[in-house]
């Protein structure tokens, strides 16, 4: 009996210490739940806070706002210094430069992000938007290099500072020059070579075309050239969807042929002179 007796005491004791160890496992868990509720807690309250911040800073209505949040993360590590006009204007055989235009109207109303950086006098950014497959947006930022980049911020005297006044200069060092304008629809050629737009009226005076013209003009009566009595002429015609139209007479259809030199010429096109 009394053996019996001490094996139940045991027994009881063992199972007060298994009680015992549950009680302290259980709040060491309890603990720890703790801790993890409170990592939690802290966290959305971060993420409010920076929900908030950037509702002060962005737009959060517009579609695509944390985009623009990463772009101008982005552009603020650059080091900014477009081209302004002041810098020296280096001749070059063949010349390419690009020109940003700004958002129009239409783009601004929809709260479209603008993707193009100029950067530097000679650089173009491309921020492309990416989203990963777990829906994580980021950008892919493609570097372009060209002789001349103009911002948007750029005016039509800059442009041809840059571009078409060194071809004039060349004319009439007995040269040939070409100024080609190339873009889509809608990215700013017809601002560019014919001048500033003020709602449906341009002003004429301020495109490449004018500005080119009034150039030859000076230096056709500069003393250097006005001892070579050199003739100044101009014919104006548009190619549109493979055919040529005399913009000086009507828009009339004309006939673009080679001649036996192997040049080509544009048939019975009016010239003024």
């Amino acid at each position: 009996l009394s053996r019996a007796k001490e094996r139940k005491e045991q027994q009881q004791q063992q199972q007060q210490q298994q009680l015992a160890l549950g009680k302290v496992r259980k709040s060491n868990c309890v603990k720890e739940v703790e801790k993890l509720k409170k990592n939690r807690d802290m966290r959305r309250l971060k993420q409010v806070e920076e929900s908030t911040q950037k509702a002060k800073d962005y737009d959060v209505t517009a579609p695509n706002w944390e985009f623009l949040q990463k772009i101008q993360e982005y552009k603020a590590q650059l080091n900014m210094s477009p081209l302004r006009g002041n810098e020296p204007v280096t001749e070059k055989k063949i010349c390419v430069c690009v020109r940003k235009r700004p958002l129009n109207k239409k783009e601004v109303s929809k709260k479209v992000v603008d993707v193009v950086t100029v950067p530097s006098k000679s650089t173009v950014l491309v921020h492309e938007p990416k989203t990963k497959v777990d829906l994580t947006k980021y950008l892919e930022n493609q570097n372009f290099n060209f002789d001349f980049t103009f911002d948007e911020t750029v005016s039509n005297e800059i442009v041809y500072r840059y571009t078409a006044r060194p071809l004039v200069r060349t004319v009439f060092d007995g040269g040939v020059a070409t100024c080609f304008a190339y873009g889509q629809t809608g990215s700013g050629k017809t601002h560019t070579m014919g001048g500033n737009f003020s709602g449906k009226e341009q002003d004429s005076t301020k495109g490449i075309y004018a500005l080119a013209a009034s150039d030859v003009f000076k230096l056709n009566s500069s003393v250097e050239n006005r001892k070579k009595c050199l003739s100044i002429s101009a014919s104006f015609f548009e190619i549109y969807n493979g055919k040529v139209f005399d913009l000086l007479n009507k828009k009339k259809k004309l006939q673009i042929m080679e001649d036996g030199r192997a040049h080509v010429q544009v048939l019975r096109i009016h010239v003024l002179y």
